[in-house]
């Protein structure tokens, strides 16, 4: 794990004029920094590096004393835990001959601990923050995507005229933009609803894959509680890791409007370097949402029209029935506007 020390530098250098101390940082084998301005005199460098390597095997504070004048400061430094290197304090004038009353200037060992300790916080913190920010942005980042993606297909998907080739779209938008490997849709009583798309290879095997990922959903998964059901890493689930010579990950969510089940929406990634996150979970959700009000909206709609074409054939019969001589009138005119339509091309 390499360390960035680039933010600290010129901080240390000012330090080193305050202080009178010149700091070093080392990292597992060589020097890193060094805020010495003799930058040629290479003659206390296998000492700095012996006394690192000290302070890096002991995973402490250490302190000696050089030709029984000079004192040498160092603590641990490290990166979540993970010990890198180490940040060395000594006199400025470590390789200018013994003055015996710089060693009493800096002897507080206590404090000097203190110091250090307190220096190395600062390191490590800052590095924290900057790995927090970039996963922050990267997170910001997928989240615009999903973003994205809802607000492309929710107006659509709210409409009556959301057809198997917008739910085709809708799979294949799932497919690109969270990066997956398989996207579906399986509506058993619906099945000309069902939908597959792959990135690669034949998409029967696909079709079979997923039936078969489906199937193997246990009845008692405690998340199906909240319509969903994850596998994160097939390999760590007995039953799963049979499906398929590769590892994969796997996630689907119930289609459902109140207690009515009609399918599954969901995904299938080989990539374990990633993990589903919150985010997809709850962006599948919405969608499987909406889709199921689109089912509800579209059966209420056949209904609706299903009764209005009933009551105009029972007004139809009604008339007919009191005058024979008009009988099958209604009917035929019907059929030629029906063929009237045709020709003009307003009904195929």
């Amino acid at each position: 794990m390499t360390m960035d020390i680039n933010p600290f530098e010129k901080f240390l250098s000012s330090l080193s004029q305050i202080s009178q101390l010149n700091f070093e940082v080392w990292d597992m084998k060589k020097l890193v920094f060094s805020s010495r301005t003799d930058e040629t005199d290479t003659s206390i460098s296998g000492e700095m590096h012996d006394f690192s390597a000290g302070v890096v095997s002991r995973t402490t504070f250490q302190h000696a004393l050089f030709n029984g004048q000079h004192a040498i400061f160092g603590v641990p430094i490290k990166n979540e835990e993970q010990i890198i290197g180490a940040l060395l304090a000594y006199g400025s004038n470590f390789n200018k001959g013994p003055k015996p009353s710089d060693f009493r200037n800096i002897s507080h060992v206590g404090e000097m601990e203190t110091f250090l300790v307190s220096l190395t916080r600062l390191m490590e913190d800052k590095w924290a923050a900057q790995k927090e920010i970039a996963e922050m942005a990267d997170e910001l980042a997928q989240s615009f995507e999903d973003f994205y993606l809802f607000s492309r297909i929710a107006t659509q998907i709210k409409t009556l005229r959301f057809s198997n080739a917008m739910q085709r779209k809708l799979a294949e938008n799932i497919l690109k933009i969270m990066r997956m490997d398989i996207a579906f849709v399986i509506m058993p009583n619906r099945r000309e609803r069902n939908v597959f798309v792959n990135k690669a290879g034949p998409i029967a095997e696909s079709k079979t894959f997923i039936k078969t990922l489906i199937n193997a959903i246990p009845p008692d998964a405690s998340s199906l509680s909240d319509n969903y059901f994850i596998i994160n890493d097939s390999t760590a689930d007995p039953t799963y890791g049979k499906l398929h010579s590769d590892p994969f990950r796997f996630l689907t969510v119930k289609v459902q409007r109140n207690d009515n089940f009609y399918g599954w929406l969901g995904m299938v990634s080989f990539n374990l370097k990633e993990i589903f996150r919150r985010s997809e979970l709850r962006l599948l959700i919405s969608m499987a949402e909406q889709l199921a009000l689109v089912i509800v909206n579209t059966d209420l709609y056949h209904d609706l029209e299903q009764f209005i074409i009933s009551m105009i054939k029972s007004l139809v019969y009604a008339i007919e029935a009191k005058d024979i001589y008009t009988s099958g009138h209604s009917e035929r005119v019907s059929s030629f506007c029906m063929l009237m339509a045709v020709h003009f091309e307003l009904r195929r």
